[in-house]
């Protein structure tokens, strides 16, 4: 799926997988002058070429390395003669592999796709690509990425920031080789400021960041102080309620999850063996019950006797055991419930850096971040 949008000179393309008719996950690329900044992602390659099948083509910039900004290189090159294109030195490998030099997660698969290999060539900090009008400054912008850039425009005050800048809440957070580094994110946003191609962050208190667990809750000044966020103790209670162990996984306590989702598990087999020894017994006492309800005479009934009594007892005793397992299963099981309910965040640690843990949904925390200028 494709949406082209007119900026004056500059042609914005809104890309996206097509599924159940609706656009996921959408990404960008901007064409100006015979320069293409981005190619969207692998799924949407097709749809980016036939919209620029009557657009003079030169150049290609990949702000990084990710699948959802170079999904159209190949299919681009392959299909213009010449074609160049440019990114940060340390994505040049990426382009040439992406399938060894950057796994995808599943999700990622499903929304962007790997892309084909392309050929790239580097572009220096502080370089320019000049195009027949323009001429673009390249500024180092890590952060989002260690191979992260921006293009600025001074006559016209455009600045293709890529990701840069993530506003809202995003649901997954990439696991890249290096941590993510909040100084150079940090410091790459002002230095978009300072040469003033990004306006609107003049006027940024509060912005959204990409954090994950422990997630970042707040960024001051140049030492961060990073909190994390306490969970919902509704939602934790109410997802080991209906699975234990996962309200904990939720709040960021997955061992402790592990260890209740195991001993109700535990509980639950012995609870069935307990029921199925429980049947077994009723079936022996009424079989002895029926025997000795057939007995014709008296000697044979008290002869059969005994073997009813033992047979009863011992379907007492196992209905004892049933009850006692059942009821300590839930007993475990309504701890589960209360310990996800008082389980949590809230510890503050102070770091410039923080790692990438995981993608899965529940797991990942996102907060707000705010920037002293």
């Amino acid at each position: 799926m494709i949406r082209t949008t007119e900026y004056g000179e500059v042609t914005r393309f809104d890309l996206a997988r097509t599924i159940a008719g609706k656009g996921r996950y959408w990404t960008a690329a901007y064409q100006v002058d015979g320069l293409l900044v981005d190619t969207g992602c692998a799924h949407s390659a097709h749809d980016l070429h036939r919209a620029l099948n009557d657009t003079s083509l030169d150049l290609i910039l990949n702000t990084h390395s990710h699948e959802d900004h170079i999904g159209a290189n190949a299919v681009l090159q392959r299909e213009r003669d010449g074609l160049r294109v440019l990114t940060h030195p340390s994505g040049i490998p990426v382009l040439a592999d992406p399938r060894a030099k950057q796994p995808l997660h599943p999700y990622r698969r499903i929304y962007w796709g790997y892309p084909e290999p392309s050929i790239g060539g580097p572009v220096a900090d502080g370089g320019e690509i000049e195009t027949a009008r323009y001429k673009f400054q390249v500024i180092y912008t890590p952060g989002h990425s260690p191979d992260h850039l921006c293009l600025y425009e001074p006559s016209m005050g455009w600045m293709f920031t890529g990701d840069l800048f993530v506003g809202g809440k995003e649901r997954a957070l990439r696991v890249e080789k290096l941590a993510m580094d909040t100084n150079a994110y940090r410091r790459s946003l002002i230095a978009t400021v300072a040469v003033g191609g990004w306006v609107y962050l003049h006027n940024v208190v509060e912005t959204y960041l990409l954090a994950a667990s422990p997630g970042v809750k707040r960024l001051e000044g140049s030492g961060f102080k990073v909190t994390t966020p306490k969970k919902s103790a509704r939602r934790a209670a109410l997802r080991s309620l209906f699975f234990p162990g996962l309200g904990q996984r939720y709040a960021g306590h997955g061992g402790r999850g592990f260890l209740f989702r195991a001993g109700v598990f535990v509980l639950a087999l012995f609870t069935i063996d307990a029921k199925l020894r429980y049947d077994l017994a009723v079936s022996d006492r009424n079989v002895a019950v029926l025997e000795y309800n057939n007995a014709t005479s008296v000697p044979e009934r008290e002869a059969l006797l005994p073997e009813v009594l033992i047979q009863t007892v011992s379907v007492e005793e196992r209905k004892d055991s049933v009850v006692a397992f059942a009821v300590a299963t839930g007993l475990v099981w309504l701890a589960n419930i209360f310990e996800a309910w008082g389980s949590g965040g809230g510890d503050e640690v102070h770091t410039d850096r923080f790692e990438t843990s995981t993608t899965y949904r529940n797991s990942t925390v996102w907060q707000e971040v705010k920037f002293n200028f």
